[in-house]
């Protein structure tokens, strides 16, 4: 049971990783997205920023936002690049065992149809 569960939950922050990453988005509430998004940092009340860019200047927070936008870009590459090659060895695998019968066949099908629902093309 342990080891099903520790699959299910790699696969769905793999894909949840993955999601994000193709989308380009994080979530509603993140700054460097808003800001990204074209929220001017300067209209957010410092109080709402966190404790360390509440510290800095008008610049370093911009430049601190930059920094992270870079850096997240860099980590958003990799994920793409992994997810495409755990999409490729998935497939041969799956093509291997002819029949969609394993663990992870069977949630990948579940997510595909859940999706789906939703509106959500995967």
């Amino acid at each position: 049971m342990q080891k099903h569960f520790l699959s299910l939950s790699l696969l769905l922050s793999a894909s949840s990783a993955t999601y994000s990453a193709k989308s380009d988005r994080m979530n509603n509430e993140d700054l460097v997205q808003a800001v990204r998004d074209g929220k001017k940092l300067d209209g957010i009340p410092k109080d709402q920023l966190s404790k360390k860019m509440q510290k800095m200047s008008k610049a370093q927070r911009n430049a601190y936002i930059a920094k992270m936008q870079k850096k997240r870009d860099k980590i958003r590459k990799s994920i793409l690049a992994l997810s495409k090659k755990r999409d490729t060895y998935l497939k041969k695998e799956m093509r291997k065992s002819k029949k969609a019968t394993s663990f992870d066949a069977k949630v990948l099908e579940t997510l595909k149809e859940q999706a789906t629902s939703i509106g959500v093309a995967y």
